[in-house]
């Protein structure tokens, strides 16, 4: 049985992933604040302490 040769490429893949996840964290963090905003202006719907505007 002979070793697997060890490919060059997996640097990069992790490396995409790296920077991949910061996009999707970036992504989620807008979302979540574009939702703090749209509660604060509407009120939060899935609890009866701020009815909508």
């Amino acid at each position: 049985m002979h070793e697997p040769s060890p490919k060059p490429t997996n640097n990069s893949k992790i490396e995409n992933i790296g920077q991949s996840w910061k996009k999707i964290k970036a992504t989620i963090a807008e979302v979540e604040i574009n939702t703090l905003m749209i509660v604060d202006r509407y009120g939060d719907h899935r609890s009866n302490k701020y009815p909508p505007k």
